[in-house]
């Protein structure tokens, strides 16, 4: 039972991981894209 638990604890650290990268990511492509959008000007 506690085996179960740390697994899927562990699970969920690395779903949770997944998700910061993918929001810094996407952070950093929003900001590239604003720069972009400002060059054009």
């Amino acid at each position: 039972m506690v085996q179960m638990t740390l697994f899927l604890g562990e699970k969920q650290e690395a779903k949770v991981n997944k998700l910061k990268e993918l929001w810094h990511k996407n952070k950093h492509d929003t900001v590239l894209q604003i720069i972009d959008e400002h060059k054009e000007d």
